[in-house]
């Protein structure tokens, strides 16, 4: 039991030190993964780089939303009901092609300003 947790905590510890490590220019070529218009199922060498923006984005509109719960404010991103991981994949690879000049941003910002231009609140 012990071994089983003390492997799960090294793979958090890892992965959340590579997603703080992200840049914009790594998570825009992981999310070209997600909207390429190849053959379903994806190749065996895009599976990973997909697999590695979904889980960001996920893990990026989870802690939003949830944030935004606990503080009770109303939030700059409203994701409609049902929205895709593509269509999320799709809104972040347009604003990084869209500002080829913050390439250097922490991956954390970049996705945090597609989405608020993607999926403005109403006012």
């Amino acid at each position: 039991m012990w071994r089983q947790s003390a492997i799960a905590l090294s793979i958090l510890v890892l992965s959340a030190s590579y997603c703080v490590g992200q840049t914009t220019k790594s998570m825009l070529d992981q999310c070209r993964a997600v909207v390429a218009k190849t053959p379903s199922p994806l190749p065996p060498d895009k599976v990973l780089s997909a697999t590695a923006c979904t889980n960001y984005i996920y893990g990026f509109v989870g802690g939003y939303l949830s944030t935004r719960e606990l503080v009770g404010a109303a939030g700059q991103i409203c994701f409609p009901a049902g929205v895709t991981p593509v269509q999320l994949a799709t809104a972040y690879v347009n604003w990084a092609d869209r500002n080829p000049e913050k390439m250097q941003l922490p991956a954390r910002l970049s996705v945090m300003r597609a989405f608020q231009e993607a999926f403005p609140c109403k006012k």
